[in-house]
């Protein structure tokens, strides 16, 4: 129990830096506060009680997700404080927040787990999304990409020297390193389903049934999810001045599974995956919620809807961490499922 209960803790802190981290955001492109607190209690509430998060939570070898998020989040308060600083003329001190955040923080999240070496690819998103054109904006994107770059060589230097070892990794696996990459777009569509419209039995520690895609036909909603995918990305960016918020939330998801939906020999499905990019959806629920309560005929059926929503989401999280009480139960469904 007691480990359970520093995940839970650790878990609520995360979603306070999301709170935060949700302020800064909004107030990128909208000087309204108001607005800027209904949203992040929004992102941060759907995101705190989401029945995905359940599995990270109670699990608690998960905990190095929940630490690395922890860092990225931090990453993500300190180098908008940063850039704050410098859209104000103070670029020194904005440049050290820059600095903290870019290698501090990012060093920091991947000790957690190695997927937290994607804090530089977040940032840049903010970068070409919400803060594009603010003063400091080269300085700082110089910096990002610096270190964004860094690990890039530094990841194509160990495949280039490692492809060897990684291919004999699948070995093991019924699929290869192609099968898999094909696969992880029809599991990325599944990750927004579940994520949107959650249900029951949908959640589970266990996965290793999913079908795995051969080619692009087999199934044929591997070809469907690859268009989707697509449409999605050149969606945000296409609209990434138009609707900042929205595009930012898209690209997050897609870049948080960004690592562990490559060509390595990982299972293929894990709703812990979800625990920081799930994020990026609720940014787009939250903004979208928040655009429409200003509609003086739209806002009471956005609140109505806005609070079933959340009542569904509680009361499977509700559900989903009660069988962690009961083992035998909970075994028995997740076989089911």
């Amino acid at each position: 129990f007691g480990f359970k209960l520093v995940n839970l803790i650790l878990h609520i802190v995360n979603g306070v830096l999301i709170f935060i981290l949700c302020i800064q955001l909004y107030l990128q492109f909208n000087a309204e506060k108001a607005k800027a607190y209904v949203f992040a209690l929004l992102a941060a509430g759907l995101w705190l009680l989401h029945p995905i998060q359940v599995n990270t939570v109670m699990y608690t070898v998960q905990r190095m997700t929940e630490l690395s998020a922890f860092f990225c989040l931090l990453g993500f308060i300190t180098y908008l404080h940063g850039r704050s600083l410098m859209a104000k003329g103070r670029l020194s001190a904005g440049l050290v927040w820059v600095f903290i955040s870019v290698y501090g923080c990012t060093s920091l999240a991947v000790l957690g787990k190695e997927n937290g070496i994607l804090l530089p690819l977040f940032l840049m998103i903010l970068e070409l999304t919400l803060i594009s054109g603010k003063q400091g904006y080269y300085i700082a994107i110089r910096t990002v990409w610096i270190m964004l770059l860094l690990p890039i060589m530094l990841s194509l230097l160990y495949l280039g020297l490692t492809a060897n070892s990684l291919a004999a990794n699948f070995i093991i696996r019924d699929f290869t390193p192609g099968e898999r990459v094909l696969t992880e777009f029809t599991v990325l569509i599944n990750y927004l389903k579940v994520i949107l419209f959650p249900h029951p039995g949908a959640f589970s520690l266990y996965h290793d049934g999913y079908q795995i895609s051969r080619s692009l036909f087999t199934p044929p909603f591997t070809l469907i999810s690859i268009l989707i995918t697509g449409g999605l990305l050149s969606v945000s960016i296409l609209w990434r001045k138009k609707y900042p918020l929205a595009a930012a939330g898209i690209l997050i998801f897609f870049a948080g599974h960004l690592l562990e939906a490559g060509p390595f020999s990982l299972d293929l499905y894990y709703e812990h995956r979800n625990y920081l990019p799930s994020l990026g959806v609720m940014i787009v629920i939250s903004w979208a919620g928040t655009s429409l309560l200003t509609s003086k005929n739209l806002k009471i059926p956005v609140v109505i809807f806005l609070g079933i929503y959340s009542l569904s989401l509680m009361a499977i999280t509700r559900d989903q961490a009660w069988l962690w009480s009961e083992p035998e139960l909970q075994l028995n469904q997740w076989v089911k499922h």
